[in-house]
């Protein structure tokens, strides 16, 4: 009986090439999966979970110390226009819009402040992707959690949105 043998008729520069092709390519695999992030775990696993958008507000004029933090509601959560937040155990947040996948990040945790209470409790400072640009920063108390910037923005000057989630 005649066996078929790949290997033996090929080449032996041939054959180190293809080993070393495949010793790349896992090579390179593992660097993908092992990207930095932060497991969810000790203070920052109260983030794990859904949390759905309620509604944005504006804060105006805060720029100016005498005239004080103006807030203006802009725009609540309705049937055809719904965000969440999915913050995973393992280290990942995914952002939606009306179900569909918006962006899926690793998180890597620069700061974690304990607040003296209401609103919020604590603090967090979440780098997306290992990346200090544009970070999440966020404040939560039990199931409510004020998030900077996501997902309403602004560029005007002596303006910020703040959007506001519940857990789901």
């Amino acid at each position: 009986m005649k066996t078929l043998d790949l290997v033996s008729n090929v080449p032996p520069y041939t054959r180190m090439h293809r080993m070393a092709l495949l010793l790349l390519l896992l090579l390179i695999s593992a660097a993908m999966v092992s990207c930095k992030k932060d497991r969810l775990e000790g203070d920052a696993a109260t983030l794990v979970g859904t949390w759905q958008w309620l509604h944005t507000e504006a804060a105006k004029n805060h720029c100016d110390d005498e005239s004080g933090w103006l807030f203006e509601a802009l725009e609540n959560a309705t049937a055809d226009n719904q965000y969440a937040l999915e913050f995973l155990a393992k280290g990942k947040v995914i952002f939606t819009h009306n179900e569909g996948v918006v962006w899926r990040n690793r998180l890597v945790i620069a700061t974690v402040e304990e607040l003296d209470g209401l609103p919020y409790d604590q603090r967090f400072v979440l780098l997306m992707n290992n990346r200090t640009e544009d970070p999440l920063e966020l404040w939560i108390n039990g199931d409510s959690l004020m998030l900077h910037d996501y997902p309403k923005d602004t560029d005007q000057p002596c303006e910020e949105r703040f959007n506001y989630f519940v857990r789901r």
